[in-house]
């Protein structure tokens, strides 16, 4: 399963192939590599989208700043591990991480 995001998304989207019937788990979104590769039914239009030229795009510049005021996560924090109290992605503090929502630590303090 090359989509999953971590061990346990693993373990569940693995134990939804197994155990789930193809109408649940269409239902939620999970499908085999056999089922993704299936051409579309006949008469569903397949979800094209029309794409723009690279000129018509805004120039590069400094990423605007998200609406809460905080600015996207560094490549850095994209690496970092997961929270073992609530599941949540830590971010970096100092040489060590911290849960954003329940303020544990990577074992550093």
């Amino acid at each position: 399963i090359r989509i999953a995001n971590s061990l346990m998304d693993y373990l569940f989207r693995r134990l939804a192939l197994d155990y789930l019937s193809a109408g649940e788990r269409a239902d939620l979104g999970i499908f085999s590599v056999s089922e993704r590769l299936q051409p579309t039914l006949p008469g569903v239009e397949e979800g094209a989208v029309e794409t723009v030229t690279g000129r018509d795009l805004a120039p590069i510049g400094e990423p605007p700043a998200s609406p809460d005021g905080t600015q996207r996560r560094s490549t850095q924090d994209a690496h970092a591990p997961l929270c073992m109290q609530c599941g949540v992605q830590m971010v970096r503090s100092g040489s060590c991480h911290a849960c954003p929502e329940c303020g544990t630590t990577s074992g550093c303090s």
